[in-house]
């Protein structure tokens, strides 16, 4: 699509929002003036009722953006002339209609928690975080001038720097999924500390024997989490087009190679967990890195990232456990992790494999399910890493499957879409918690194989 028409969308999006002013301004005026004379009980979230933000979200849902869109939005923002300004002005316009449009979504599904997660404090605190936030973009005035764009860019970027210091749950630039145990409680944690105080709270075999609601905690979780990847998303677009970089549209990469960000990270987890561990197994990165596509190169390196380090350190124990158990020789080479990256005319795919042991078929929904407390099937950390990365390939239109072979390893196939038209926000609609998920990933409640 030629640069003008997408711009003339753009326009119109922009446009029939605004023949509905009337009746947004009656719903913003509602939320503000409920939000701000409701007191809200210990334990409940402050702000609106559920009913209220749900007539925001139905009257301004969230507008999903695609990889082509965004490559244009550089385009027409690049530069100082006027035609530039306006573009700028355009685009601030939309990004602050949707920080709200997001906010409000994803507080409303806070406000309908399942009933082990919904009365833990710490989902009370985010829901006033994300009210507070919510209400400071509703009182921010319209956007008209370059003042006003150059005002509410300060504020998006004081948001993106203060938006969460928890890496595991945003794109940290070493892939690697690593918890930032420094600074105030981000918004992520919050969650993190409501799902660990509900384990505690539950007991250690609540999460084996009530398959009902885990499911219902875990597809809430998504929910809520492709939603905060959404909105971030957005935020650090904004705010990367405020300082260009050469060969990028904001944090998207016109020619980011897959092979060339596997390698990176590569040599990073070897070198990591060298450090942790005193040793690592080799990961060999094939493919051509000649292939490329635009993408978001941090969204590569946190997914395979968070795979490779995964498979290996689940190789070295598995290895250390054979050694033990006297079926290997002492100082028998590690076995590598493999990385196979093909690009094809519309999509890239990835598949990682290792010999670990692999993982029990049945034992499937414990690789996908949320949990902040170490047992025997992880570590803490690890409880988060497999679910969000693979949240990281849904945003976009992608896919990750585990394929274990018990006994040998594990394979992983992740794919991306390569062609920009494809590359398009999945954002669940309000109320479809269950849209995102598949059989391999999540068994249905009941099923004999839960454990």
């Amino acid at each position: 699509m030629h640069v003008a028409v997408r711009r003339h969308a753009l326009r119109g999006r922009l446009f029939s929002r605004r023949l509905e002013t009337k009746s947004l301004a009656d719903i913003t005026a509602a939320v503000l003036q409920e939000g701000s004379s409701v007191v809200a009980k210990p334990g409940t979230i402050p702000g609106p009722s559920l009913e209220t933000l749900q007539e925001l979200t139905k009257a301004m849902p969230p507008q999903p953006v695609s990889v082509l869109m965004l490559s244009s939005w550089a385009k027409i923002t690049k530069g100082n002339d006027a035609k530039a300004l306006q573009g700028r002005l355009m685009q601030a316009r939309f990004v602050r209609s949707e920080l709200i449009a997001r906010r409000a979504h994803i507080l409303s599904l806070l406000h309908s928690m399942p009933e082990p997660l919904a009365g833990q404090p710490a989902v009370a605190g985010l829901g006033g975080v994300y009210w507070d936030r919510l209400r400071e973009l509703l009182e921010w005035p319209e956007i008209t001038t370059h003042e006003e764009e150059r005002a509410f860019a300060t504020l998006c970027k004081d948001r993106n720097d203060q938006m969460t210091r928890f890496s595991c749950l945003r794109v940290d630039t070493s892939g690697l999924g690593a918890i930032d145990e420094e600074g105030t409680m981000s918004e992520e944690s919050m969650c993190v500390n409501a799902l660990a105080s509900m384990q505690r709270e539950r007991g250690a075999e609540w999460w084996a024997t009530h398959p009902e609601e885990r499911l219902a905690v875990d597809r809430q979780l998504d929910a809520i989490f492709l939603a905060r990847i959404g909105l971030r998303f957005l935020l650090e677009f904004h705010v990367a087009c405020e300082t260009p970089v050469e060969g990028f549209s904001g944090v998207l990469e016109m020619r980011c190679s897959p092979v060339a960000a596997c390698q990176d990270v590569a040599l990073e987890v070897q070198a990591a967990l060298s450090d942790e561990y005193g040793d690592a197994p080799r990961i060999e990165v094939v493919g051509d890195s000649s292939q490329t596509f635009t993408f978001v190169p941090s969204h590569i390196r946190y997914v395979v990232g968070t795979l490779l380090k995964n498979s290996s350190v689940a190789t070295l124990r598995h290895h250390h456990r054979l050694q033990a158990a006297g079926k290997l020789e002492p100082g028998t080479p590690l076995p590598p992790v493999k990385a196979i990256v093909a690009v094809s005319d519309e999509v890239v795919q990835l598949k990682l494999e290792d010999q670990a042991g692999g993982i029990k078929r049945s034992s499937l929904i414990n690789v996908w399910s949320y949990r902040a407390l170490e047992s025997k099937w992880w570590k803490p950390a690890d409880g988060l890493s497999l679910p969000l990365a693979r949240l990281f390939c849904v945003y976009f239109g992608g896919d990750m499957t585990l394929v274990p072979v018990e006994g040998y390893g594990t394979d992983c196939y992740i794919t991306f879409n390569r062609l920009a038209h494809a590359n398009s926000e999945y954002i669940l609609p309000p109320g479809d918690a269950d849209g995102l998920f598949n059989a391999q990933s999540r068994r249905l409640p009941g099923d004999p194989q839960i454990t």
